[in-house]
């Protein structure tokens, strides 16, 4: 059986400060007693501590080019995102390749990843 998508709902109590992350898997319901404010699909990428990233996450990595050693480049932090008009998330600036992946944050600016 092939494998299948992982998703994440940010939700919402309406009047307070509650918010959390429900996740989940296509074809599975997602309940929450409070307000589902965004979907999120995994990337099927993980963190260097092994953390599934996902849209909407803040990571931090290096990026290097081809022939050079990491340590001669910055560590750059991006907000990841589905881009639709090349069908793919913005995780890769060149084909040299980013490494190094960590999750700083989400743009919710949640606590409870």
């Amino acid at each position: 059986m092939a494998n299948r998508l992982n998703f994440r709902a940010y939700c919402e109590k309406p009047g307070t400060d509650q918010r959390y992350f429900v996740y989940f898997r296509a074809g599975e319901s997602v309940y929450s007693q409070h307000a589902v404010i965004e979907i999120q699909q995994s990337t099927g990428l993980t963190d260097r501590s092994g953390k599934e990233i996902f849209e909407g996450d803040i990571v931090e990595y290096t990026q290097c080019l081809f022939n050079t050693k990491e340590e001669k480049f910055p560590r750059k932090t991006k907000t990841v995102a589905f881009d639709p008009t090349t069908a793919k998330f913005n995780l890769f600036e060149t084909q040299a390749g980013e490494t190094d992946f960590v999750i700083v944050g989400d743009r919710f600016g949640s606590e409870n990843q």
